[in-house]
């Protein structure tokens, strides 16, 4: 099985569905078919239509259930440090910008500062311009410190030189901001399961993780009707180029999933 696709029947008709397969004469067969044939469950939990800003709405769900847990996952707070860390609007009011997450960040003893997250499943070099827009609009706003934080969720979309700065240049006046990197795959996936927080389990499936670890993490996540969802499409983002891996992920899922609970896990899915 490669992929989904759509078709209209006609003016006005509802969009069927349809699934390429492999060893199949003409290599199509529509989803419905395809359902009566396999795991119904499964094909459901396969076949939820993408929605193209599905990851980065992930993202953003994912980064503002636990902000502190996030920063420590990162490695932006080293652990044990005590800190209060709240989240601040995503909209930048001086222009129609949005940011994928920010955070005011209070330690004891230091001053308070900005933390900007951009989550990227591709990258153009404009986006680094783009980041130091941001970090200049968020200091102009708050008055504070900013640090940015370049998060790509798998290594395709990490450039091979990361740019360690991001510089927009009007005419006479520059702007730069300094990049921090976070690679995902390069971090232990036991940083995110030490944590024992739901809201952070889904992250575990981005990270350097052993088929121990992702069967601990599939038995975790498949508790929750919010993180089952999240952890779904993270999985597709990993394995979006191996599709046989993918597949088993999801009959792990499946048969973890009581009927309930996977109806409700869908629902968010759609919702994302």
């Amino acid at each position: 099985m490669q992929s989904l696709r759509e078709k209209g029947r006609g003016p006005g008709s509802k969009k069927a569905l349809f699934l390429d397969v492999h060893g199949r004469k003409g290599g199509r067969l529509e989803l419905s078919g395809y359902q009566r044939e396999r795991n119904p469950a499964l094909i459901a939990l396969y076949c939820v239509a993408e929605n193209p800003k599905s990851y980065d709405q992930a993202f953003k769900a994912m980064s503002d259930a636990d902000p502190r847990g996030l920063l420590g996952i990162f490695g932006v707070l080293p652990p044990g440090v005590r800190a209060e860390v709240e989240p601040i609007p995503r909209e930048l009011s001086m222009r129609p910008l949005e940011i994928d997450s920010g955070y005011l960040v209070r330690r004891a003893g230091r001053k308070p500062y900005i933390v900007l997250f951009e989550a990227l499943t591709s990258w153009k070099p404009a986006i680094a311009e783009r980041l130091a827009w941001y970090g200049a609009f968020l200091g102009h706003k708050y008055e504070l410190p900013v640090k940015v934080y370049v998060v790509p969720l798998i290594e395709e979309a990490c450039p091979r030189r990361v740019p360690c700065e991001g510089r927009a240049v009007r005419g006479e006046v520059t702007v730069v901001a300094r990049l921090h990197w976070v690679k995902p795959w390069l971090i232990d996936a036991r940083t995110v399961l030490d944590m024992k927080s739901e809201e952070l389990d889904a992250w575990a499936i981005l990270f350097k993780i052993s088929r121990a670890q992702e069967l601990e993490a599939v038995a975790r996540v498949c508790g929750s009707k919010t993180a089952a969802p999240l952890f779904r499409i993270l999985g597709g983002l990993r394995y979006r180029k191996r599709s046989d891996e993918f597949r088993v992920l999801l009959e792990r899922m499946a048969a973890m999933m009581n009927r309930e609970l996977f109806r409700e896990s869908l629902a968010v899915q759609e919702w994302l």
